[in-house]
């Protein structure tokens, strides 16, 4: 019964990490059957609680779940903002794949999944892209995932390019012959990256171009350097490209503007978190104020978020909640990078290097997007996250060998 239970546990993660970037609704059903069987299983062979939320970067997490509690309990309207608490439930995926990821090839399967899952939904990108702007010649048209959201698709597409990115890294450096699977993931990685330029969404192109650097700087400098000589090709070839123009169009602060429109909203977050530095208005409750705050010049009457993960979590759970927020993000960069110095083990190498890359393109991104909280992104990166620290586990406990 244990090994049913134990392989239930895992075939449901995987489940998890596939439907992650294609289905938010699908992810969370197996995020519930997971949590289920790891319930029982740990009940069955006497696991402690302690032992299950046992990690490096468990005192981080809490103290913001708290805080960020006690803020919505303070906010604005406590009772809206209780219940919109409720989403940061998603963040015990971290701690399911923590715990679910017990051997080294399941590890390996689990960013596969991911990888995988983000390459499908890159597919259907892709041909929706070719039937509405390049065959019916809608030049609007921005790529979405089948969830209709251009920018989770951006979020989503960017975390997969990174994932699949690791994986054909780890191939190429420690597989011997057999050349199929990497190129099967190296086709996986530009169907990703084809599939995020068509969402055309600016921030996550950025962030992704990061994250890849990191990727490549950490796993061969060659890798680096091709890196740097393609994308300046690439830039020079598509410099009359609409993709080029996009970019370039991120500097222009001009009425009207997506980007002077996020000027706007961060000149109001300020005055938000003058007037409430220490609790917050609440999670949840920004379009009750946000009118209150605008700017004249601003084009869009009312906003859900303020476009900016620094800025968002400051607002909803003031300055104490901003500084939770930044010790996330400094212990995971701390304790992945560490763990990339200490490993001997080239499968753990390259998923602390891979998630190390994402944790950084995530935050990047969330310079210009409240990525944090928005559920379907927000969920895969809790789940890359929780791949990385298996990995630290697994490493702790001194397996052997090195592929």
């Amino acid at each position: 019964m244990k090994l049913k239970l134990n392989d239930l546990f895992l075939y449901s993660l995987l489940a998890v990490g596939f439907c992650a970037p294609v289905s938010i609704t699908a992810a969370e059903i197996f995020m519930i059957i997971a949590f289920a069987i790891w319930i029982v299983f740990a009940v069955r062979n006497k696991i402690s609680l302690k032992d299950s939320f046992s990690s490096s970067m468990t005192l981080p997490i809490a103290v913001f779940v708290v805080w960020h509690f006690i803020a919505a309990l303070l906010g604005i309207d406590p009772m809206h903002s209780v219940q919109d608490f409720s989403k940061a439930w998603i963040i015990l995926i971290f701690f399911a794949a923590m715990n679910g990821y017990r051997e080294v090839y399941p590890l390996r399967m689990g960013a596969g999944f991911y990888a995988g899952g983000a390459a499908f939904a890159a597919t259907y990108a892709i041909v929706m892209t070719i039937m509405h702007r390049y065959m019916g010649h809608n030049m609007d048209f921005r790529a979405s995932s089948f969830s209709g959201s251009y920018m989770h698709a951006g979020g989503l597409f960017m975390m997969g390019v990174i994932t699949a990115a690791g994986i054909v890294a780890y191939r190429f450096k420690n597989e011997g012959s057999d050349n199929t699977p990497k190129y099967l993931y190296l086709g996986g990685f530009l169907v990703i990256s084809a599939g995020l330029l068509f969402t055309f969404t600016r921030g996550s192109w950025v962030a992704a171009l990061a994250g890849l650097a990191i990727l490549c700087f950490l796993t061969d400098k060659r890798f680096f350097l091709a890196m740097l000589i393609l994308v300046s090709l690439t830039g020079a070839f598509a410099w009359n490209t609409s993709y080029m123009h996009r970019l370039r169009d991120s500097f222009k602060l001009q009425d009207g503007t997506s980007q002077m429109e996020r000027v706007y909203m961060w000149k109001a977050g300020l005055a938000m978190i003058k007037d409430r530095p220490l609790t917050g208005i609440g999670t949840g409750d920004l379009e009750k104020i946000y009118p209150r705050y605008k700017d004249p010049r601003a084009v869009e009457p009312n906003a859900g978020h303020v476009h900016n993960n620094l800025m968002q979590i400051a607002v909803i759970d003031g300055i104490p909640g901003l500084a939770a927020f930044l010790w996330i993000f400094g212990a995971f960069w701390f304790h992945l990078y560490r763990g990339i110095q200490k490993t001997n083990n080239a499968v753990f190498k390259y998923v602390l290097i891979a998630g190390f890359a994402i944790s950084v393109s995530f935050f990047i991104n969330g310079f210009f997007e409240y990525n944090f909280f928005s559920s379907q992104v927000a969920l895969a990166f809790w789940y890359l996250m929780g791949l990385c620290m298996a990995a630290i586990r697994l490493e702790k406990t001194g397996i052997k060998n090195v592929k």
